[in-house]
Protein backbone atom coordinates (compact mmCIF):
# COMPACT_ATOMS: atom_id res chain seq x y z
CA UNK A 1 0.00 0.00 0.00
CA UNK A 2 1.62 2.87 -0.94
CA UNK A 3 0.23 6.22 0.83
CA UNK A 4 1.40 8.95 -0.59
CA UNK A 5 3.14 12.57 1.07
CA UNK A 6 -0.04 14.09 2.09
CA UNK A 7 -1.55 10.77 3.81
CA UNK A 8 1.84 9.92 5.18
CA UNK A 9 2.18 13.01 6.78
CA UNK A 10 -1.50 12.97 8.01
CA UNK A 11 -1.22 9.33 10.15
CA UNK A 12 2.81 10.01 11.12
CA UNK A 13 1.34 13.78 12.69
CA UNK A 14 -1.39 11.25 14.49
CA UNK A 15 1.01 9.05 15.65
CA UNK A 16 3.52 11.53 16.57
CA UNK A 17 0.60 13.50 18.78
CA UNK A 18 -0.09 10.07 20.25
CA UNK A 19 3.39 10.13 21.03
CA UNK A 20 3.26 13.83 23.13
CA UNK A 21 0.09 12.30 25.24
CA UNK A 22 2.13 9.75 26.24
CA UNK A 23 4.56 11.79 27.43
CA UNK A 24 2.28 13.63 28.91
CA UNK A 25 0.58 11.12 30.49
CA UNK A 26 3.75 9.74 32.09
CA UNK A 27 4.59 13.16 33.86
CA UNK A 28 0.77 13.75 35.25
CA UNK A 29 -0.29 10.39 36.48
CA UNK A 30 1.96 7.16 36.43
CA UNK A 31 5.55 8.41 36.04
CA UNK A 32 6.49 5.41 34.71
CA UNK A 33 9.66 5.03 31.88
CA UNK A 34 7.73 2.58 30.44
CA UNK A 35 5.06 4.68 29.05
CA UNK A 36 7.44 7.66 29.13
CA UNK A 37 9.53 5.46 26.19
CA UNK A 38 6.77 4.48 24.28
CA UNK A 39 5.80 7.89 23.89
CA UNK A 40 9.83 8.64 23.05
CA UNK A 41 8.98 5.81 20.72
CA UNK A 42 6.14 7.25 19.02
CA UNK A 43 7.20 10.81 18.64
CA UNK A 44 10.91 9.18 16.75
CA UNK A 45 8.79 7.06 14.52
CA UNK A 46 6.28 10.28 14.02
CA UNK A 47 9.18 12.70 13.37
CA UNK A 48 10.92 10.50 11.19
CA UNK A 49 8.38 9.50 8.80
CA UNK A 50 7.00 13.35 8.55
CA UNK A 51 10.36 15.40 8.00
CA UNK A 52 11.34 14.21 4.41
CA UNK A 53 7.84 14.44 3.39
CA UNK A 54 7.12 17.60 4.55
CA UNK A 55 9.58 19.20 2.77
CA UNK A 56 8.75 17.16 -0.52
CA UNK A 57 5.05 18.12 0.15
CA UNK A 58 6.12 21.58 0.53
CA UNK A 59 7.77 21.59 -2.95
CA UNK A 60 5.24 20.00 -5.05
CA UNK A 61 3.06 22.76 -4.24
CA UNK A 62 5.11 24.78 -6.56
CA UNK A 63 3.62 24.41 -9.67
CA UNK A 64 5.98 24.57 -12.47
CA UNK A 65 8.70 22.61 -13.73
CA UNK A 66 10.91 26.07 -13.96
CA UNK A 67 9.36 27.60 -10.79
CA UNK A 68 13.00 27.71 -9.60
CA UNK A 69 13.18 30.97 -7.80
CA UNK A 70 9.54 30.40 -6.01
CA UNK A 71 10.88 27.08 -4.78
CA UNK A 72 14.04 28.62 -3.32
CA UNK A 73 11.88 31.40 -1.75
CA UNK A 74 9.92 28.42 -0.02
CA UNK A 75 12.86 26.52 1.31
CA UNK A 76 14.19 29.51 3.20
CA UNK A 77 10.71 30.23 4.38
CA UNK A 78 10.50 26.58 5.30
CA UNK A 79 13.79 26.50 7.37
CA UNK A 80 12.54 29.75 8.87
CA UNK A 81 9.99 28.81 10.36
CA UNK A 82 11.27 25.43 11.50
CA UNK A 83 14.21 27.77 13.34
CA UNK A 84 11.74 30.48 14.74
CA UNK A 85 9.82 27.05 16.38
CA UNK A 86 12.77 25.81 17.84
CA UNK A 87 13.67 28.93 18.98
CA UNK A 88 10.19 29.92 20.68
CA UNK A 89 9.68 26.38 22.03
CA UNK A 90 13.49 26.52 23.37
CA UNK A 91 12.46 29.57 25.71
CA UNK A 92 8.97 28.58 26.47
CA UNK A 93 8.92 25.07 27.17
CA UNK A 94 11.45 25.09 29.95
CA UNK A 95 10.02 28.16 31.63
CA UNK A 96 6.60 26.20 31.63
CA UNK A 97 8.31 23.34 33.04
CA UNK A 98 9.38 25.35 35.80
CA UNK A 99 5.82 26.61 37.15
CA UNK A 100 4.72 25.15 39.98
CA UNK A 101 1.30 23.00 39.36
CA UNK A 102 -0.29 20.01 41.11
CA UNK A 103 1.82 20.37 44.54
CA UNK A 104 4.63 20.26 42.97
CA UNK A 105 7.66 22.63 42.32
CA UNK A 106 7.75 21.87 38.49
CA UNK A 107 4.94 21.39 35.69
CA UNK A 108 6.15 19.13 33.36
CA UNK A 109 2.58 18.01 32.43
CA UNK A 110 2.03 21.89 31.68
CA UNK A 111 5.51 21.67 29.37
CA UNK A 112 4.50 18.21 27.62
CA UNK A 113 1.07 19.07 27.55
CA UNK A 114 1.34 22.53 25.44
CA UNK A 115 3.39 20.70 22.78
CA UNK A 116 0.33 17.90 22.58
CA UNK A 117 -2.05 21.12 21.86
CA UNK A 118 -0.36 22.92 19.97
CA UNK A 119 0.20 19.76 17.37
CA UNK A 120 -3.45 19.18 17.15
CA UNK A 121 -3.91 22.24 16.02
CA UNK A 122 -1.67 21.97 13.29
CA UNK A 123 -2.94 18.99 12.23
CA UNK A 124 -6.47 20.29 11.84
CA UNK A 125 -5.13 22.89 9.87
CA UNK A 126 -3.40 20.70 7.74
CA UNK A 127 -6.87 19.13 7.03
CA UNK A 128 -8.28 22.01 6.79
CA UNK A 129 -6.19 23.07 3.20
CA UNK A 130 -6.52 19.30 2.18
CA UNK A 131 -8.83 20.56 -1.21
CA UNK A 132 -5.87 23.41 -2.42
CA UNK A 133 -3.08 20.99 -1.83
CA UNK A 134 -1.25 19.50 -4.79
CA UNK A 135 -0.90 16.24 -4.20
CA UNK A 136 1.11 14.01 -7.01
CA UNK A 137 0.43 10.00 -6.86
CA UNK A 138 3.25 7.63 -6.05
CA UNK A 139 4.86 5.58 -8.23
CA UNK A 140 4.76 1.97 -6.66
CA UNK A 141 7.89 0.72 -8.87
CA UNK A 142 10.25 3.68 -8.48
CA UNK A 143 12.20 2.01 -5.38
CA UNK A 144 12.44 -1.00 -7.05
CA UNK A 145 14.05 0.81 -9.86
CA UNK A 146 16.23 2.87 -7.68
CA UNK A 147 17.72 -0.11 -6.41
CA UNK A 148 18.04 -2.24 -9.45
CA UNK A 149 20.03 1.41 -10.67
CA UNK A 150 22.57 1.23 -7.56
CA UNK A 151 23.39 -1.92 -8.54
CA UNK A 152 23.87 -1.33 -12.18
CA UNK A 153 26.32 1.58 -11.44
CA UNK A 154 28.11 -0.39 -9.51
CA UNK A 155 28.56 -2.79 -12.32
CA UNK A 156 29.27 0.19 -14.70
CA UNK A 157 32.07 1.26 -12.01
CA UNK A 158 33.95 -2.18 -12.92
CA UNK A 159 33.64 -2.08 -16.83
CA UNK A 160 36.62 -0.33 -19.23
CA UNK A 161 33.81 1.69 -20.84
CA UNK A 162 32.42 3.60 -18.06
CA UNK A 163 33.09 6.87 -19.35
CA UNK A 164 30.83 5.68 -22.71
CA UNK A 165 28.16 4.68 -20.14
CA UNK A 166 28.32 7.93 -17.94
CA UNK A 167 26.63 9.32 -20.65
CA UNK A 168 23.66 7.15 -20.49
CA UNK A 169 23.10 8.96 -16.76
CA UNK A 170 22.41 12.15 -18.68
CA UNK A 171 18.36 12.18 -18.28
CA UNK A 172 16.49 13.14 -14.95
CA UNK A 173 16.12 9.41 -14.53
CA UNK A 174 19.70 8.83 -13.67
CA UNK A 175 20.48 12.81 -12.19
CA UNK A 176 19.92 10.93 -8.89
CA UNK A 177 22.90 8.81 -8.58
CA UNK A 178 24.74 11.72 -8.51
CA UNK A 179 22.98 13.13 -5.71
CA UNK A 180 23.59 10.04 -4.06
CA UNK A 181 27.34 10.40 -4.34
CA UNK A 182 26.55 13.68 -3.15
CA UNK A 183 25.49 12.22 0.65
CA UNK A 184 29.54 11.06 1.00
CA UNK A 185 30.87 14.40 2.06
CA UNK A 186 27.36 15.49 3.74
CA UNK A 187 27.80 12.99 6.54
CA UNK A 188 31.50 15.03 7.73
CA UNK A 189 29.41 18.36 8.15
CA UNK A 190 27.01 16.54 9.91
CA UNK A 191 29.82 14.70 12.19
CA UNK A 192 30.78 18.47 13.44
CA UNK A 193 27.56 20.64 13.55
CA UNK A 194 25.83 18.04 16.14
CA UNK A 195 28.77 18.04 18.44
CA UNK A 196 27.69 21.67 19.29
CA UNK A 197 25.06 19.56 21.74
CA UNK A 198 28.37 17.45 23.03
CA UNK A 199 31.71 18.34 22.95
CA UNK A 200 31.19 22.46 22.74
CA UNK A 201 28.66 22.07 26.07
CA UNK A 202 31.58 20.40 27.58
CA UNK A 203 34.24 23.08 26.32
CA UNK A 204 31.80 25.57 28.10
CA UNK A 205 32.26 23.23 31.78
CA UNK A 206 35.47 24.95 31.67
CA UNK A 207 34.75 28.46 31.17
CA UNK A 208 33.22 31.40 33.42
CA UNK A 209 29.41 31.21 33.10
CA UNK A 210 29.05 34.80 34.43
CA UNK A 211 29.07 37.95 31.87
CA UNK A 212 29.17 41.44 32.17
CA UNK A 213 26.89 43.93 29.93
CA UNK A 214 27.84 47.55 31.19
CA UNK A 215 27.28 47.11 35.12
CA UNK A 216 24.84 44.49 34.91
CA UNK A 217 26.05 40.81 35.29
CA UNK A 218 24.15 37.78 34.08
CA UNK A 219 25.00 33.60 33.84
CA UNK A 220 24.48 31.85 30.90
CA UNK A 221 24.53 28.29 31.18
CA UNK A 222 26.59 26.21 28.98
CA UNK A 223 23.29 24.13 27.27
CA UNK A 224 22.26 27.51 26.73
CA UNK A 225 24.45 28.44 24.11
CA UNK A 226 23.05 26.88 21.18
CA UNK A 227 20.18 29.10 21.35
CA UNK A 228 22.30 31.28 19.68
CA UNK A 229 22.31 28.83 16.59
CA UNK A 230 18.77 29.94 16.09
CA UNK A 231 19.01 32.99 16.74
CA UNK A 232 21.69 33.24 14.08
CA UNK A 233 19.72 31.20 11.51
CA UNK A 234 16.76 34.10 11.84
CA UNK A 235 19.12 36.57 11.34
CA UNK A 236 21.60 34.84 8.81
CA UNK A 237 18.94 33.55 6.28
CA UNK A 238 17.63 37.54 4.89
CA UNK A 239 21.18 39.01 5.50
CA UNK A 240 22.22 35.89 3.14
CA UNK A 241 19.46 35.80 0.69
CA UNK A 242 18.93 39.42 0.22
CA UNK A 243 22.10 40.69 0.50
CA UNK A 244 25.42 38.17 0.48
CA UNK A 245 24.52 35.90 -2.16
CA UNK A 246 23.57 38.80 -4.90
CA UNK A 247 26.60 40.80 -3.47
CA UNK A 248 29.20 37.57 -4.53
CA UNK A 249 27.08 37.50 -7.71
CA UNK A 250 27.77 40.86 -8.60
CA UNK A 251 31.85 40.00 -8.64
CA UNK A 252 30.89 37.57 -10.99
CA UNK A 253 31.61 34.46 -8.94
CA UNK A 254 28.40 32.61 -9.64
CA UNK A 255 27.33 30.80 -6.29
CA UNK A 256 25.70 27.20 -7.56
CA UNK A 257 24.33 25.15 -4.89
CA UNK A 258 27.29 23.02 -4.81
CA UNK A 259 29.57 25.31 -4.26
CA UNK A 260 27.07 26.88 -1.19
CA UNK A 261 27.53 23.32 -0.17
CA UNK A 262 31.25 23.11 -0.32
CA UNK A 263 31.68 26.48 0.82
CA UNK A 264 29.12 25.51 3.98
CA UNK A 265 31.48 22.41 5.07
CA UNK A 266 34.37 24.83 5.06
CA UNK A 267 32.99 27.40 7.46
CA UNK A 268 31.93 24.19 9.77
CA UNK A 269 35.43 23.59 9.46
CA UNK A 270 36.96 26.75 10.51
CA UNK A 271 34.44 26.56 14.07
CA UNK A 272 36.07 23.70 14.71
CA UNK A 273 39.45 25.30 14.17
CA UNK A 274 37.95 28.01 16.31
CA UNK A 275 37.02 25.70 19.24
CA UNK A 276 40.59 24.24 19.02
CA UNK A 277 42.18 27.60 19.30
CA UNK A 278 39.72 28.62 22.48
CA UNK A 279 40.40 25.33 23.96
CA UNK A 280 44.09 25.92 23.71
CA UNK A 281 43.40 29.28 25.48
CA UNK A 282 41.20 27.33 28.28
CA UNK A 283 43.93 25.42 29.13
CA UNK A 284 46.75 28.22 29.17
CA UNK A 285 44.65 30.31 31.55
CA UNK A 286 43.58 27.21 33.84
CA UNK A 287 47.54 27.20 34.65
CA UNK A 288 47.07 30.75 36.10
CA UNK A 289 43.95 29.87 38.00
CA UNK A 290 41.73 31.74 35.58
CA UNK A 291 38.86 31.18 33.37
CA UNK A 292 37.66 32.84 29.53
CA UNK A 293 33.95 34.11 29.14
CA UNK A 294 31.56 31.39 27.81
CA UNK A 295 30.77 34.36 25.20
CA UNK A 296 34.32 33.61 23.68
CA UNK A 297 32.62 30.40 22.22
CA UNK A 298 30.21 33.04 19.89
CA UNK A 299 32.23 33.01 17.06
CA UNK A 300 32.29 29.14 16.36
CA UNK A 301 28.70 29.38 16.88
CA UNK A 302 28.37 32.00 14.25
CA UNK A 303 30.89 30.12 11.60
CA UNK A 304 28.90 26.83 12.81
CA UNK A 305 25.26 28.76 11.83
CA UNK A 306 26.27 30.27 8.32
CA UNK A 307 27.97 26.92 7.34
CA UNK A 308 24.65 25.48 8.60
CA UNK A 309 22.49 27.80 5.84
CA UNK A 310 24.95 27.84 2.91
CA UNK A 311 24.49 23.77 3.07
CA UNK A 312 21.51 22.57 5.13
CA UNK A 313 19.19 25.11 3.13
CA UNK A 314 20.72 24.90 0.30
CA UNK A 315 21.03 21.08 0.51
CA UNK A 316 17.10 20.55 1.00
CA UNK A 317 16.04 22.33 -2.06
CA UNK A 318 18.93 21.58 -4.36
CA UNK A 319 18.01 17.90 -3.49
CA UNK A 320 14.28 18.22 -4.20
CA UNK A 321 15.02 19.42 -7.38
CA UNK A 322 16.99 17.29 -8.41
CA UNK A 323 15.40 14.29 -7.86
CA UNK A 324 12.64 12.09 -10.41
CA UNK A 325 9.27 13.35 -8.89
CA UNK A 326 8.52 10.32 -7.35
CA UNK A 327 11.82 9.52 -5.54
CA UNK A 328 11.69 12.88 -3.79
CA UNK A 329 10.31 11.87 -0.67
CA UNK A 330 13.02 8.87 -0.75
CA UNK A 331 15.96 10.66 -1.49
CA UNK A 332 15.18 13.52 1.07
CA UNK A 333 14.65 10.80 3.70
CA UNK A 334 18.43 9.96 2.20
CA UNK A 335 19.47 13.06 3.26
CA UNK A 336 17.95 13.58 6.69
CA UNK A 337 20.07 10.07 7.03
CA UNK A 338 23.23 11.36 6.78
CA UNK A 339 22.67 13.50 9.94
CA UNK A 340 22.37 9.21 11.65
CA UNK A 341 25.20 8.14 9.72
CA UNK A 342 27.49 10.93 10.86
CA UNK A 343 26.36 10.76 14.64
CA UNK A 344 27.32 6.77 14.63
CA UNK A 345 30.64 8.06 13.02
CA UNK A 346 31.34 10.27 15.98
CA UNK A 347 30.58 7.73 18.41
CA UNK A 348 32.95 5.45 16.51
CA UNK A 349 35.34 7.72 16.60
CA UNK A 350 35.19 8.38 20.26
CA UNK A 351 35.38 4.29 20.70
CA UNK A 352 38.50 4.36 18.86
CA UNK A 353 39.84 7.61 20.44
CA UNK A 354 42.56 8.40 18.74
CA UNK A 355 44.25 10.89 20.92
CA UNK A 356 44.70 8.20 23.54
CA UNK A 357 46.91 6.61 20.85
CA UNK A 358 49.00 9.58 19.65
CA UNK A 359 49.04 11.05 23.11
CA UNK A 360 49.02 14.45 22.54
CA UNK A 361 49.45 17.41 25.06
CA UNK A 362 45.82 19.16 24.58
CA UNK A 363 43.91 15.57 23.86
CA UNK A 364 40.45 18.00 23.27
CA UNK A 365 42.17 20.68 20.90
CA UNK A 366 43.80 17.26 19.06
CA UNK A 367 40.00 16.11 18.72
CA UNK A 368 38.74 19.37 17.40
CA UNK A 369 41.76 19.61 14.89
CA UNK A 370 41.40 16.40 13.54
CA UNK A 371 37.48 17.07 12.66
CA UNK A 372 38.76 20.57 11.24
CA UNK A 373 40.46 18.58 9.15
CA UNK A 374 38.50 15.71 8.25
CA UNK A 375 35.60 19.16 7.12
CA UNK A 376 37.84 20.55 4.96
CA UNK A 377 38.63 17.42 3.01
CA UNK A 378 34.95 16.50 2.54
CA UNK A 379 34.35 20.64 1.50
CA UNK A 380 37.59 19.89 -1.24
CA UNK A 381 35.75 16.84 -2.23
CA UNK A 382 32.50 18.84 -3.08
CA UNK A 383 34.08 21.44 -5.01
CA UNK A 384 36.06 18.55 -7.14
CA UNK A 385 32.69 16.69 -7.32
CA UNK A 386 30.69 19.97 -8.83
CA UNK A 387 32.63 19.93 -12.12
CA UNK A 388 31.90 16.07 -12.40
CA UNK A 389 28.32 17.26 -11.72
CA UNK A 390 27.92 19.51 -13.93
CA UNK A 391 29.72 16.77 -16.51
CA UNK A 392 27.11 14.06 -16.23
CA UNK A 393 24.00 16.19 -16.78
CA UNK A 394 25.09 18.33 -19.28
Amino acid sequence: MYLGKYKTILYLSIVYFIGTLFTTYSSLIVKSPFILFWGLGLISLGTGGIKPCVAAFGGDQIDGVNDQKKREKFFEFFYFAINLGSMISSFLVPLLAEWSCLGNKTCYPLAFGSSSVLLLISIAIFILGSSHYIKIKPNKNRFLKLIADINEEKAEDNSENISNEIHRNQTKDFSYMNILKLFIPIVCFWMLYDQQSSTWIEQGFKMSTTASFGSSKFKILSSQMQTWNSIFILCFIPLFTKYLYPTIEYFGWKLTPIKKMGCGIMLASLSFLSSAYLEHKIIEYATRKETICILWQLPQYLLLTAGEILLNMTGLEFVYSESPESLKTLILAGWLLTVTVGNIFVILYSFIDLARIIKPSEPETFNFLVYSFLGISASLYLFKFESKYKKNIK
